[in-house]
């Protein structure tokens, strides 16, 4: 898939800001989909997303744990 690199580059960035959100522009949920299952097939990690349709544009955004913050710990450990 030509866009893998693309893809993996959005999905990295995402990680890295785990409390704002990325607009890809003029794309669609299922496009989004094939990407993330391209990049597992491949045997990259893709984080957990959640993602939502904005006329033509899809807003990704990293699914945190409310628990932990996005910092893996809980208050217990």
């Amino acid at each position: 898939m030509a866009n893998t690199c693309i893809a993996l580059n959005i999905f990295n960035q995402l990680v890295g800001s785990y409390r704002g959100q990325i607009r890809l522009k003029n794309i669609s949920e299922k496009k989004v989909l094939e990407y993330a299952d391209e990049l597992r097939r491949r045997g990259e990690t893709v984080p957990n997303y959640l993602m939502k349709a904005d006329g033509l544009d899809v807003i990704l955004k990293l699914d945190v744990c409310k628990t932990c913050n996005g910092t893996g710990k809980t208050n217990e450990s």
